[in-house]
């Protein structure tokens, strides 16, 4: 597409699809601003090449009818080429002021379209943004993402310290950080099914990490069950510590960061926070379970067995909400670090609505998880020793999964959440 300039009259050749943005601007040669939707557009038979050949065509002609006459007929309207104020027949009255590269060719030369017709200053075709879309063959430093379109050093626009798009005047960003931007968009869009990879080798990521962290649970965690003092102490770092790390996994996943990271424990607070939020989570979630579960006790003792099928109905929906319920519990608490906002389901409700299927996805890993947890702690159950050593490595495996797995779910849907 090519519009003139009303300013100076220079043609400004811009790309096809910048139509449908009427509100941009162009910067012209001369320094003014053309607006895409007042700039008057040349059509595709105002281009250079029509315009020269009828030109030609009748220098070429002119000796035909009068070959013994040193006069040639065509001469007269070849005269005012170079002056500007009387314009040749080739001009059109669709532009404001002659174009430099429209004017017709002298007599003596011959008319050479290719010669003739300028370069355009844009490649037809749609750059890469990590190459200059005016400098294709330089590589961008900055990238707009409303456009897409990247910018060399020399085309860089800088507003005070920021820079900003040439084209919408919407801030730039590097070309390092818009990468960064579309890899997130790229992870976002695969399923969860398809980071079954990534989930199962999280927790391995740092194995020394790893190994230590389930000895000190398991440490701590034999404490608590033969100590004869101390024991809530014990339970304290076992659990708390456990909870911490899986709570801190799913906010830096949620955040798109996969590496492996010890969270902060400057004080008792910082181990006693995570554990109440765990136990919040399960109350939320498991409560209505038990009190469903003591209703059908009652019912069992009432001679009258009419409300017998109405309990176990009961128990049924709440042992559904507490299976449903649980991860959406465990990523308030872990996201909101409140235990007001953990016990309110409407949080929890509003997560599940928004997440959509990427949270049965996760709900269906978490049931797995924690399935293949019980069925390795029945089998190690036999074997005391066994237990002893390999059930810890198995509880923080699993701790780190879930959180992994809750984490991700949390980061495919972030724009739907709200979140940054």
């Amino acid at each position: 597409m090519t519009i003139v300039c009303p300013a100076c009259g220079r043609t400004i050749d811009v790309p096809d699809y910048w139509a449908a943005k009427p509100q941009l601007k162009v910067k012209c040669k001369c320094g003014s601003a053309v607006a895409l939707a007042a700039a008057l557009r040349l059509r595709a038979s105002a281009s250079p090449q029509p315009s020269l050949a009828p030109a030609a065509a009748v220098v070429l002609a002119a000796p035909a009818p009068a070959p013994t006459s040193t006069v040639p007929t065509a001469p007269a309207p070849a005269a005012p080429v170079s002056s500007p104020a009387a314009p040749s027949a080739v001009e059109t009255s669709a532009t404001p002021s002659r174009p430099r590269w429209a004017a017709p060719a002298p007599a003596t030369q011959t008319a050479d379209p290719a010669v003739a017709a300028p370069a355009s200053p844009r490649p037809p075709y749609r750059v890469h943004w990590r190459r200059c879309v005016n400098h294709p063959s330089m590589p961008s430093t900055n990238v707009c993402p409303s456009c897409r379109l990247g910018y060399c050093q020399n085309c860089e626009k800088r507003v005070q310290n920021a820079m900003v798009c040439p084209t919408c005047s919407n801030l730039s960003i590097t070309v390092d950080d818009y990468g960064n931007l579309e890899d997130c968009e790229r992870r976002r869009a695969r399923s969860l099914g398809a980071e079954l990879e990534t989930i199962i080798g999280y927790p391995l990521r740092d194995p020394l990490g790893f190994i230590v962290l389930a000895v000190f649970i398991g440490l701590f965690g034999f404490m608590a069950k033969f100590a004869a003092f101390g024991r809530g102490f014990a339970v304290l770092f076992s659990e708390g510590v456990l909870y911490s790390y899986a709570f801190y996994a799913v906010s830096r996943v949620s955040d798109g960061d996969l590496r492996p990271a010890v969270p902060d424990f400057s004080e008792l607070s910082d181990l006693a926070r995570p554990l109440s939020l765990a136990v919040t989570a399960l109350v939320i979630s498991w409560a209505p379970f038990a009190a469903a579960v003591f209703g059908l006790r009652l019912a069992m003792t009432e001679p009258d067995a009419g409300l017998r099928p109405l309990a176990l109905l009961l128990v049924g929906l709440a042992a559904v909400w507490g299976v449903i319920y649980t991860p959406a519990a465990m990523t308030v608490a872990a996201l909101t670090e409140r235990i007001s906002s953990t016990l309110n389901p409407a949080l929890g409700i509003f997560a599940i609505s928004r997440m959509g299927p990427v949270y049965w996805e996760a709900l269906i890993i978490f049931v797995a998880i924690q399935g293949a947890v019980l069925l390795v702690g029945y089998v190690l159950s036999f074997v005391a020793p066994l237990w002893l050593l390999l059930g810890p490595l198995a509880k923080t495996y699993a701790a780190l999964a879930t959180g992994c797995t809750l984490g991700l779910a949390v980061f495919k849907r972030a724009p739907q959440l709200e979140l940054s």
